[in-house]
């Protein structure tokens, strides 16, 4: 059985992110074999946002805060969450969500969601989506939006 402990895990952080984007985090299905679970350790320094504003159109996403007070965006507005806080992000634009810290402390959270092959989200706020498949990765603006038949003989 391997194992995956949050306060002893090595911390990466991905380069290619814009200013603001750029919080540490550890993959954690990745780490301990899991293969219908994803999950991810996010570290959220003063300033730092997890993602742009998203919602999921097939996959449920759940957040537990550990430590910290993440300020949590939602369609209905923002709020701030504390540790032992759990929160569930469902499917659709009901689901849409982004974490941002607010506050002068580093903030943790565990990121949790099915694991999917196939995923599509929406970025409501850049109007556009992106596609993930094993054979595609791939961004769309929304408004470029065609017929089903188009370009079809």
């Amino acid at each position: 059985m391997k194992r995956f402990n949050w306060d002893a895990v090595e911390l990466r952080r991905d380069d290619d992110k814009p200013t603001g984007y750029g919080a540490a985090n550890a993959r954690i299905g990745e780490a301990i074999g899991g293969e219908h679970l994803a999950g991810m350790l996010v570290v959220l320094e003063p300033g730092e946002h997890s993602a742009p504003y998203h919602w999921e159109a097939a996959v449920e996403e759940w957040v537990i805060v550990l430590e910290g007070r993440p300020t949590l965006r939602e369609p209905g507005g923002e709020r701030e969450l504390c540790a032992g806080d759990v929160v569930c992000f469902g499917l659709g634009p009901d689901g849409a969500h982004k974490f941002t810290n607010r506050s002068d402390e580093p903030a943790r959270i565990i990121m949790l969601s099915d694991q999917r092959a196939s995923k599509v989200i929406v970025y409501p706020d850049s109007s556009k989506m992106r596609v993930r498949t094993p054979d595609l990765q791939a961004n769309y603006r929304l408004e470029t939006d065609v017929g089903y038949w188009d370009r079809e003989p």
